[in-house]
């Protein structure tokens, strides 16, 4: 894999620098395996969020809301403040090759956006039955990207998994089982322009990948280090979960992170677990 300019690639050449990769399987919510990434279409169609998350709808709503939008390079991070108003203007105008973005926010939360969307049952969270105030945080996020912006490699809070829905825009997804960690370096490396002379391992790295559109849901399993690439500029909302399918993961992060979270966790997983066959 060579080094690539981000300055210099369109749209479909950032995509067909992948494509040979292997993709997810499309599937619906009775045949998902939930131990793999996967694609979910057409669960959407009904959401009115899909309708109405435009730049009008969340100017109107929350467009003096102040956020804090970063940007991340080889060497450093930075961030700066933004109303969501003056972001989805700068979102709308900017051409940087590496533009601030708009991730983990909340404003959604506790209010009627909450009433707009519905999240598949195979992605029921054991974690949702403790009462808000006494969560230790909401498992849920917006993710709003102008073209370029990206998310690098990571794995997900607390070793839960996770889905995405992009309500507008197109996303590139890397996903790299977990028998690739070795060529992952924590994370440290930039897989959609890699530099393979400080992390040369990393050309052994084999992801799966996955164009997302408007109307569909990726699903993200827990312990498998992933990317995401903005290939347009766009509104998504993603939600992480805890139940049957990752229980176990999420309790041995615990375990070795914090012990005191770690008994409280095990409780809920008790109060709600109906089976045991990913022990």
């Amino acid at each position: 894999m060579k080094t690539l300019n981000p300055t210099k690639l369109t749209i479909m050449e950032m995509y067909q620098q992948f494509a040979r990769n292997k993709h997810i399987e499309e599937v619906d919510v009775y045949s998902a395996d939930l131990s793999v990434p996967f694609k979910l279409n057409g669960y959407m169609e009904e959401w009115p969020a899909l309708k109405l998350w435009d730049s009008t709808f969340l100017t109107k709503e929350f467009g003096d809301t102040l956020l804090n939008a970063s940007k991340h390079t080889t060497k450093n991070s930075s961030s700066r403040t933004f109303s969501l108003k003056g972001y989805l203007q700068y979102m709308n105008k900017t051409r940087a090759a590496n533009p601030y973005y708009l991730k983990d926010c909340k404003f959604h939360l506790g209010t009627k956006m909450e009433l707009h969307y519905t999240a598949p049952n195979i992605f029921n969270c054991w974690y949702k039955t403790i009462p808000v105030k006494e969560r230790k945080t909401t498992l849920s996020w917006l993710y709003i990207g102008a073209k370029g912006t990206f998310s690098r490699l990571h794995l997900d809070i607390w070793n839960t998994s996770a889905w995405n829905a992009v309500i507008t825009g197109a996303k590139l997804w890397l996903f790299y089982p977990p028998d690739n960690q070795q060529y992952l370096y924590n994370g440290a490396v930039n897989p959609f322009f890699p530099d393979l002379e400080k992390f040369p391992d990393f050309a052994f790295a084999r992801p799966l990948i996955a164009l997302q559109r408007p109307g569909e849901i990726i699903h993200t399993p827990s312990n498998w280090w992933h990317a995401v690439y903005n290939l347009e500029k766009g509104v998504s909302l993603t939600e992480n979960f805890i139940n049957d399918s990752n229980y176990a993961n999420v309790l041995a992060y615990f375990q070795e992170k914090s012990p005191k979270s770690y008994q409280s966790l095990l409780e809920l997983i008790n109060q709600n677990k109906t089976t045991a066959i990913y022990e």
